[in-house]
């Protein structure tokens, strides 16, 4: 299976002008995944319904998703009564989108004595808290937009390149982004600070991995052929128009 096959498929079984849609741009994600994007108004509408013809007709080994174009934001300011779920009903509430749009991490205490949480949401519903204060319970919230991360590789942990591009030899994917030491995730990690890049190259380490204090370069690789099997980041979305992924067991 190739994708050339997969969508010599679909350009014969869909007609796009069915959907409203003209034409489509088709890029490619870091990973070797196909990007179809529609551009224009109403896009997203359009690129939902081909994603559900694209689903089924496309054979169980490819999938078909719709990446949302995500921001990252900080929630502060909280009480100790405050979930993880109070935050993502109010988010979901003011910003109008799905609650299964957006990750909360765990609520944990900041250095006020108050508590926060990290969140991933739509970047339209990320301005639209951003503007004021986010209503949680009895607590007007501060919402702060975070600065756009660099993509990072879960199995060396550089960051510059996704993990089916990585050339590195070294696996650190059991590692904790915070203690740098296996067995648990950062959410849960109560050890002691630790960035296990800046370690290995002799600098201070004495920070999380991949936190503003981290001066631990990109790590990019020289292109190469796509890889036969994909992982698709969700927050590869291309910045203009509606993207829909093609992704799967396929090889072009």
């Amino acid at each position: 299976m190739s994708y050339a096959s997969v969508l010599r498929e679909a350009k014969e079984k869909i007609n796009l002008s069915d959907l409203g849609i003209e034409a489509v741009k088709f890029k490619r994600a870091a990973t070797g995944a196909v990007i179809l994007e529609i551009p224009g108004s109403h896009s997203g509408a359009k690129a939902d319904a081909l994603a559900r013809k694209l689903k089924d007709i496309c054979p169980s080994g490819v999938n078909v998703s719709r990446p949302e174009k995500c921001a990252e934001v900080r929630v502060a300011g909280l009480d100790d009564s405050v979930t993880s779920d109070d935050i993502k009903m109010a988010i979901a509430e003011k910003g109008g989108c799905n609650r299964e749009q957006i990750t909360v991490s765990e609520v944990r205490p900041d250095r006020t004595g108050l508590f926060g949480a990290w969140v991933r949401c739509p970047i339209v519903a990320a301005k639209q808290i951003s503007e004021g204060r986010l209503l949680i319970g009895w607590v007007a919230a501060r919402v702060t937009i975070l600065e756009r991360r660099d993509i990072r590789c879960y199995r060396c942990l550089q960051n510059g390149h996704v993990a089916s591009r990585c050339t590195f030899g070294t696996d650190r994917s059991g590692l904790c982004y915070r203690c740098a030491q296996p067995g648990h995730r950062a959410a849960t990690c109560v050890g002691k600070l630790m960035c296990v890049l800046c370690q290995e190259a002799g600098r201070k380490a004495d920070h999380r991995l991949g936190s503003a204090k981290c001066p631990a370069p990109s790590a990019k690789v020289a292109r190469r052929e796509r890889p036969r099997h994909n992982n698709v980041p969700t927050d590869s979305a291309p910045p203009d128009g509606e993207p829909m992924h093609l992704d799967g067991n396929v090889n072009a």
